[in-house]
């Protein structure tokens, strides 16, 4: 996949109405997201990581 003008946006920030680190990842140029805490979204990355294969798919820049 290529970067561009909708790539995923992650932007993380504390949500105090949850009381909770809140990560919410969206499509740039429109306005669906996913909201996820730190436990489900490390549950997410396990689950992406599974169905390659056992890739870690996280960034390392």
């Amino acid at each position: 996949m290529t970067a561009g003008a909708h790539s995923p946006v992650l932007h993380t920030h504390w949500n105090a109405k949850r009381s909770e680190v809140t990560h919410k990842i969206g499509k740039a140029g429109t306005s669906a997201f996913l909201l996820f805490n730190n436990d489900e979204l490390a549950e997410l990355r396990g689950q992406i990581d599974a169905a390659l294969g056992g890739n870690d798919v996280r960034s390392t820049t």
